[in-house]
């Protein structure tokens, strides 16, 4: 009788003790993602808050973006629309949770902490102006997010091989490399940043780059070819406080850093031109 007693006992410590071990085990980050064609994103119209990895499909045969944003004080998606065209300083009711840009055929991911509440995404698409942003064409959507319903531990966010911090108005940026790799995005400013990498040809300096930018800005391109070597990449716009992850792919060489963000604090002066500007070593 005893013996039967202690072997239930076992039993049920045993179970007990695996019950507590699946409640304890962290929980993946949630994934969502959209399909993205010309001119249009197929996904959810809602999902739960909390980590999240967002995930763009590309199966348009042009370059696509989606970047995200959470509306604050009561602002709808056509708001948002109205400010796409809008040259000056973001509003403070957009609150940029990251973005990620994907080719023809590929499939990029940036992973955010969503808050519940009303959100936008959009896309830009190709930055060569050759036609209208994506955007302007119908590339928007809206996303409901609720609460969030799983609790992810730290553990199981992504393993960032690089850093880049967002600050008025620099980078700090430490441990980028060569190829695919999973980046640490955070803003600890007081505006909107972004991230916009250009590869810099041989020999090429920042000097070179910042002459030919405001040469091509006064309608008087300089002669030759250009310092940076094919299109930029965009690593992504973050409101003050969030952090992403975010996929980004590279080549070797040396790179150029830089936010065009206009400065609300500032009549409007491109933060580029308040030195959020660096150059970067790729190995």
């Amino acid at each position: 009788m005893f013996a039967a007693k202690k072997r239930l006992l076992f039993v049920m410590l045993v179970l007990l003790l695996a019950a507590v071990a699946c409640q304890a085990a962290p929980a993946e980050v949630p994934e969502v993602t959209f399909v993205g064609t010309e001119y249009a994103y197929e996904g959810p119209e809602s999902i739960d808050g909390g980590w999240t990895q967002v995930t763009l499909d590309n199966q348009g045969e042009k370059p696509h973006d989606l970047l995200l944003i959470r509306l604050l004080d009561g602002k709808t998606a056509e708001d948002a629309m109205a400010i796409l065209a809008d040259e000056g300083a973001p509003p403070s009711w957009i609150d940029m949770v990251g973005g990620v840009s994907a080719g023809p055929g590929e499939s990029k991911s940036f992973v955010s902490e969503l808050k519940p509440g009303d959100y936008f995404m959009f896309s830009f698409g190709s930055m060569d102006g050759a036609e209208p942003p994506d955007a302007a064409q119908g590339m928007v959507a809206s996303l409901a997010v609720g609460e969030a319903k799983t609790a992810v531990d730290e553990s199981a966010l992504p393993e960032a091989s690089g850093t880049i911090e967002l600050v008025d108005y620099q980078f700090v940026i430490d441990g980028l490399k060569s190829g695919e790799q999973t980046v640490l995005m955070s803003n600890n400013g007081t505006e909107l940043h972004e991230a916009i990498a250009f590869r810099l040809n041989e020999g090429a300096t920042i000097q070179d780059f910042m002459a030919f930018m405001e040469a091509e800005g006064s309608g008087t391109p300089l002669e030759g070819p250009p310092p940076v070597d094919g299109a930029p990449t965009a690593l992504g716009f973050l409101s003050p406080g969030n952090v992403t992850y975010t996929s980004v792919n590279l080549d070797p060489g040396k790179y150029i850093f830089l936010c065009f963000i206009p400065s609300e604090k500032n009549d409007n002066t491109p933060h580029v031109m308040m030195g959020m500007i660096t150059e970067v070593a790729v190995e």
